[in-house]
């Protein structure tokens, strides 16, 4: 052990004392003070050993810092990709994929995954191929080729028939059918319409003489005595209805007649001169064929020896 002493200058604190008045005023750990080291056997004095272990203290000091700095900045990043936890910035980690998957990451099948640096991996992840003709109803597609995705001909209003898909992926309501509560044959696109059929001596045509409303009206053929004209239609009554229409007969009374018929069965005649009017039938549900005549005796003629019809109805009935 060693031990340092220190032991004033005494000529110096006697020449302070003096100059100063005396002892009164020394201070230590001023240049006048002399220090003496007692030495151990190994030859190491005490100044040094102290010195020595303050710098040794002041090291651990440092190193210390050093440990518990390093170990903060450790523990303040304990959100590792691997731990199977979703940390900030992970799309998943491991197994856990947050209940994530390929169709909800805008993909049609696959496996979703998960990568080392804890994003999604989508390498399995399928997409098909979407375009109109594949037969899958896709994006802004109304259907596609049979699939029609559940619609109908009733569902988009109409009364029947068959709905399709055209080759734009659009329906095709084409095929729909309506039951129209009225059809109305008025001659006015000036020709017999479709499925209105004459015969007889001469056929019906139409006539721009004495229509009862428009431009046109049908009139019976130019027959001679004991000959007929006649013109029909067959229309179809889904749940019944009835046919009106108006007529107009100019003809020898009592002899040359006007008459109308369903299936055959004669409804009502008229003779002589007869002004326009209306005429209305019953008729039971079904296919019935409505039939129009004029026909003459064997002599004479009277009038304009004719019969005439216009605004023909059919409720609840079609042609």
């Amino acid at each position: 052990m060693s031990l340092l002493l220190v032991i004033p200058n005494l000529a110096a604190c006697a020449q302070g004392g003096a100059e100063n008045g005396g002892l009164d005023n020394f201070t230590f750990g001023t240049s006048a003070t002399m220090s003496t080291t007692v030495g151990n056997d190994d030859g190491d004095t005490m100044g040094e050993e102290s010195t020595d272990t303050a710098e040794e203290s002041s090291e651990d000091d440092t190193t210390d810092a050093g440990t518990e700095t390093t170990t903060e900045g450790s523990s303040d990043g304990a959100e590792d990709c691997g731990n199977g936890i979703i940390d900030d910035g992970e799309d998943c980690d491991g197994t856990n994929l947050g209940g994530a998957n390929c169709v909800g990451l805008g993909f049609d099948s696959g496996t979703l995954a998960c990568d080392g640096s804890c994003l999604f991996d989508v390498s399995a992840c399928e997409s098909i191929e979407e375009f109109c003709g594949d037969g899958i109803i896709n994006g802004t597609e109304e259907c596609d080729g049979a699939e029609l995705g559940g619609a109908t001909c009733e569902a988009q209003g109409f009364d029947g028939g068959s709905m399709a898909c055209d080759a734009n992926c659009i329906l095709d309501s084409s095929g729909c059918t309506t039951n129209p509560s009225d059809t109305i044959i008025d001659f006015e696109d000036g020709m017999i319409p479709p499925g209105v059929q004459s015969g007889g001596a001469q056929n019906w045509g139409l006539s721009q003489t004495l229509p009862y409303e428009g431009v046109y009206g049908a009139e019976s053929g130019d027959i001679s005595d004991s000959q007929g004209s006649w013109v029909q239609v067959t229309a179809n009554f889904p749940a019944g209805g009835s046919v009106s229409f108006y007529r107009y007969v100019s003809s020898e009374s009592g002899w040359d007649y006007g008459q109308f018929f369903i299936d055959g069965a004669m409804q009502d005649e008229w003779s002589g001169t007869v002004p326009w009017g209306q005429v209305s039938y019953n008729v039971t549900a079904g296919a019935h064929t409505l039939r129009w005549v004029y026909d003459k005796d064997g002599s004479l003629s009277s009038g304009s020896d004719l019969m005439r019809i216009d605004y023909i109805v059919l409720t609840g009935g079609t042609i």
